[in-house]
């Protein structure tokens, strides 16, 4: 008998997450948050959930962001968070997502970003 084995990994839009700054798009948009979770499979049918990993996904250009283990589980448990925990998550993720678009630019590079994304801060997107 033969049986064939493996695994296969699937994405599912949990919801969007948060609106910001995008400086692969160069404008504000909304970041999704996406779990990607590896199942076993047996035929090619999924059976059993191996592992996940959470993303912010950017609607526009789909740059994206690996949550790290304690922002996954603040996403999770965004309803029951406290009103400052949930600012301090936004404020956190915000300031990774622009840490890692900015990571491998120049100090001119990025206020150049910097200063396009106050220019047009208050122009509609």
């Amino acid at each position: 008998m033969l049986i064939i084995a493996g695994s296969t990994k699937k994405g599912k839009r949990e919801r969007s997450l948060l609106d910001t700054y995008c400086y692969q798009c160069r404008k504000q948009t909304t970041w999704d948050w996406i779990r990607l979770t590896e199942w076993f499979t047996v035929f090619f049918v999924a059976l059993l959930p191996i592992t996940s990993e959470h993303y912010l996904v950017c609607t526009g250009c789909k740059d994206h962001l690996k949550l790290l283990a304690d922002d996954a589980c603040g996403v999770k448990n965004l309803q029951r968070l406290p009103a400052d925990d949930s600012r301090q998550l936004h404020d956190r993720l915000v300031q990774r997502l622009e840490d890692q678009q900015l990571a491998g630019k120049s100090d001119t590079q990025r206020e150049d970003l910097k200063r396009h994304r106050r220019e047009n801060s208050g122009r509609e997107v």
